[in-house]
């Protein structure tokens, strides 16, 4: 619902969902610390949403997107605290993954390690 929400707004020229998106939700999923721990489907929702907003602001290809198509329901103040902790969290593998193309390999292969064939 968000890409469709992106790209009818406006927001969003071209798809997203990319291998390199791919990549980016993977790391931040593959590593997140015991605050971000899933009890309840919804707080996996919050959780795969956040990780997307997270890579829409880092690796989209706009200056910045409308929040709302995120939030589903949660209230800002909480949303964006978890983007914050997830993204101080991860920001050194972050920054690793843009600068060093063998570390992106690795985690491309992780990310290749629960693809079914």
């Amino acid at each position: 619902a968000v890409v469709s929400t992106q790209s009818t707004g406006g927001w969003q020229e071209s798809l997203f969902v990319s291998e390199q998106a791919l990549i980016f939700i993977y790391l931040l999923a593959s590593d997140n610390g015991p605050e971000t721990e899933v009890l309840h489907i919804r707080d996996l929702k919050k959780l795969i949403l956040t990780w997307a907003f997270i890579a829409y602001s880092y690796i989209g290809t706009e200056i910045t997107y409308p929040i709302s198509s995120f939030l589903n329901g949660e209230s800002l103040d909480s949303f964006i605290r978890r983007c914050l902790f997830v993204s101080l969290h991860n920001s050194s593998l972050m920054l690793l993954l843009s600068q060093n193309r063998s570390y992106e390999a690795s985690v491309y292969e992780g990310l290749l390690s629960y693809a079914q064939f």
